[in-house]
């Protein structure tokens, strides 16, 4: 076999290779939108003068153009993630939810980019742990809930690490409580969760 020959066989293999990649259908981001071309109708967001319920993404900056908020949206509702950012680039917020409602981990920071709390939340309830930090990462509050509720024992703490206070509770209603002085309960937050 002579060389001309095989050179346009692999022109035609390359030629066809290039046809098939440039023939994919392409991923296009969905579209991002801000509040403003946007118009809220029975619990659903349209784009103006639209009557197909929106699917894409609400955006929001600051003045300054810096991000502040990204949430996606489907089918006019929330739905997936969204987050929000201090004026400095710090997360704010970060959540996530379904068919409108909120439903999964709840993250927010201090603006010095430390957490600030957490918490579950099951279909709009909160739901599990609640969990507070001061600014410097030590723990400050831990709640229990249970639908949306404070349950058993909630606790609050000084920067120090020692316990400020203690509460029983039962579906929310306060059973019993107790205060201390800095320094003196020496049942100390615990090391796993004190500093996060």
């Amino acid at each position: 076999m002579t060389k001309k020959p095989v050179l346009i066989i692999l022109a035609l293999i390359l030629a066809t290779g290039v046809l098939l990649i440039l023939s994919r259908p392409r991923k296009t981001s969905p579209p991002e939108v801000t509040q403003s071309q946007l118009v809220l109708r029975e619990d659903s967001w349209y784009r103006q003068g639209e009557d197909i319920p929106f699917t894409g993404v609400l955006v929001e900056t600051y003045e300054t153009g810096e991000r502040k908020s990204r949430s996606e949206i489907a089918e006019g509702r929330l739905e997936g993630r969204s987050e929000r950012w201090y004026t400095n680039g710090q997360p704010q917020r970060l959540e996530y939810f379904h068919a409108g409602v909120a439903h999964g981990l709840r993250t927010k920071w201090h603006p010095n980019g430390r957490r600030l709390s957490e918490v579950q939340i099951i279909q709009g309830q909160l739901e599990g742990t609640f969990r507070r930090w001061y600014e410097d990462g030590t723990l400050h509050q831990e709640i229990l809930l249970e639908n949306g509720k404070p349950e058993g024992i909630a606790r609050a703490y000084y920067p120090s690490g020692f316990l400020r206070a203690e509460a029983r509770l039962n579906h929310g209603e306060l059973i019993s409580q107790e205060f201390w002085k800095d320094g003196e309960q020496s049942g100390i937050a615990p090391a796993a969760i004190a500093r996060q």
